[in-house]
C-alpha cells in the first residue's frame, strides 16, 4: 500500500512504481511539471533526474487516447518536453507485466538503489 499514494494517477502508475522498487532502481519523482521558461508544458508521470541528463518515463493505459485529437496533443506536447532536453520514454501495462520496462530503464542505465541484492547476514 505504501506505493499507492496520491502521486501515482493510476493503477499502471502504481503497478509500475512496485516493478521499479522490485527490480532495484532509484525511485523516480512523480508528477513533476515540465516548464520552458515560465510556461509550463505539462505534468509528467516520473522522471530521474540524473547529473548529465533527465529521463521521463510516460505510463500509457489503455483508455488514454479516445481521440484522435488526444493524440495529436500528447505528441505536440511530448515534442515540447524533448526541445528542453528531456528523454521520454514511453511503456504501457505489457511493458511493465513482461519485464520490457526495467530491460529499458537498464539500457538507459536509470541508476540501482545503493545495496540492492546485497545479502548481510
Amino acid at each position: 500500500m505504501a506505493f499507492a499514494t496520491p502521486k501515482c494517477e493510476s493503477p499502471l502508475e502504481t503497478i509500475a512504481a512496485i516493478a521499479l522498487y522490485k527490480a532495484g532502481f532509484v525511485m523516480p519523482q512523480q508528477q513533476v511539471n515540465i516548464y520552458s521558461g515560465r510556461k509550463r508544458i505539462g505534468r509528467v508521470d516520473m522522471i530521474w533526474k540524473l547529473r548529465r541528463r533527465n529521463v521521463i518515463l510516460e505510463l500509457d493505459g489503455r483508455l488514454k487516447y479516445k481521440q484522435a485529437d488526444d493524440l495529436f496533443a500528447e505528441k505536440r506536447r511530448e515534442d515540447a518536453i524533448r526541445a528542453e532536453g528531456y528523454m521520454v520514454l514511453r511503456a504501457d501495462w505489457d511493458d511493465v507485466h513482461n519485464g520490457q520496462l526495467a530491460k529499458l530503464l537498464a539500457e538507459q542505465k536509470i541508476p540501482m538503489r545503493r545495496n540492492f541484492g546485497l545479502k548481510f547476514p
